[in-house]
């Protein structure tokens, strides 16, 4: 997947939402408020659902996903500096672990989007936890293999 390549402009119109969208990530079980702050975010900053689920997958997740699998993950909330700096630098980088966290991607935004996308409609976000099918492990098993193989070639300069 290419870089993303974001203007200032952009970097600060998505601020308000980076900020809103990184509360998901907190070692906290997220309340309906932070689903209806997300919303309102949102909202204010003009952006549809497809932007904001595009925004929390491409952009906030690969940035803050490390935080739901830290044993002393962060609680408290992220200062809004570390949220713009670690994203842009996130951005940055070639996207070889996204296939390796296609699980947990698919796990995460199976539980949380149908909540933000209630609060965005203006529902009550249900709570409720909810159950992902986990993805075949042969077909995990074989990704992750020929991601392997297709960064050792890239290394080693073989193709």
């Amino acid at each position: 997947m290419a870089e993303r390549v974001l203007s200032e402009d952009e970097v600060a119109a998505r601020m308000p939402l980076w900020c809103a969208l990184s509360d998901l990530f907190l070692d906290t079980q997220p309340r309906r408020q932070d689903y209806e702050a997300i919303a309102r975010t949102a909202r204010e900053g003009g952006f549809s659902e497809e932007q904001v689920r595009d925004i929390l997958e491409r952009e906030v997740f690969p940035a803050f996903a490390f935080n739901l699998m830290s044993i002393a993950g962060e609680w408290t909330g992220f200062d809004p500096d570390f949220v713009r700096e670690r994203i842009l630098r996130t951005l940055k980088r070639p996207r070889v672990t996204w296939f390796l966290s296609g699980g947990a991607r698919k796990q995460f935004l199976a539980r949380e989007w149908p909540r933000v996308r209630a609060a965005m409609d203006g529902q009550e976000p249900d709570l409720l936890e909810v159950t992902v099918e986990p993805d075949p492990p042969i077909l995990v098993v074989g990704i992750g293999v020929l991601v392997i193989v297709g960064v050792l070639a890239l290394v080693l300069g073989r193709f």
